[in-house]
């Protein structure tokens, strides 16, 4: 990528679908990257980030607590103090882990959120959930309505009518009788979607106080982690697939419910 700087740029290269791939590598010089804040992807235009749990994405009602946001100017200031606050082109729940991005420079903002407004970027997630049943077939597409209720616990709830369409691809991975390691990609954005349309489904995610029962004691957060984000560079309309790597304690869950990391090997199939 042009402009880009080796010091600060840490990546695996690979063929994608005849674009290109990046994930984490361990050989980022340290004195560039703080240990809070995990570099995946940058260049002039854009810097993706692997969010930890914990932290919201943007500034909350509460001025005091720190967000994602926040931290990346903090680091591009150290670099250069008069770097503009990067802007934040989609959002993850605070417990959620994984890729997100930020727009550098103002008109690659507008054209990738343009991109983002019409789903034309491709989001993948893992997520660990409760099962009470093997499936058939391992991949299917899940159609409902959701709606947001001010005020409600959970505040999200799908509905027969008055709510907002939302759809979502999903693929097990791996599966036994208790528990699903499985691949969401939704195809709408609406609040909590995964999260709702699985438990939905009866695949509630481990770890998931809102919407997973009983298995929300049963993991320290919600396991869901946006393991894939996919789009053409505004810039360079190169294809590029920007990768999280699976984080310690989703590991940790995956191995506790005997089920096998798959992760390595799936392809995504045609989604009727």
């Amino acid at each position: 990528m042009r402009g880009q700087s080796a010091a600060r740029i840490a990546f695996l290269y690979a063929s994608h679908g005849g674009g290109q791939c990046f994930a984490m590598s361990d050989s980022l010089d340290p004195a560039v990257q703080p240990p809070s804040l995990s570099v995946l992807y940058r260049d002039n235009s854009l810097i993706a980030i692997d969010k930890p749990p914990g932290i919201p994405v943007h500034a909350t009602l509460d001025p005091r607590r720190d967000h994602l946001q926040a931290q990346v100017h903090r680091w591009l200031k150290a670099e250069d103090p008069q770097a503009r606050a990067p802007v934040l082109l989609h959002r993850l729940d605070v417990d959620t882990t994984g890729v997100v991005l930020f727009a550098l420079d103002p008109k690659m903002n507008q054209a990738l959120a343009e991109d983002f407004a019409q789903r034309s970027v491709d989001k993948v997630y893992l997520a660990v959930a409760g099962s009470s049943r093997t499936h058939a077939v391992k991949h299917w597409t899940l159609r409902s309505y959701l709606k947001e209720v001010r005020g409600a616990e959970p505040p999200v709830q799908a509905v027969r009518a008055g709510g907002k369409t939302a759809q979502t691809d999903v693929m097990i991975l791996d599966e036994n009788q208790d528990f699903a390691l499985l691949l969401a990609r939704p195809c709408t954005g609406r609040r909590h979607q995964i999260r709702v349309q699985l438990a939905d489904d009866d695949l509630p995610l481990l770890g998931d106080r809102d919407y997973g029962w009983e298995l929300a004691r049963s993991a320290p957060r919600c396991m869901l982690h946006a393991w894939q984000l996919r789009f053409i560079h505004p810039q360079t309309q190169e294809l590029l697939t920007i990768i999280a790597p699976p984080p310690a304690d989703l590991r940790a869950s995956v191995a506790q419910c005997k089920l096998h990391e798959a992760w390595g090997e799936w392809n995504w199939p045609v989604v009727p």
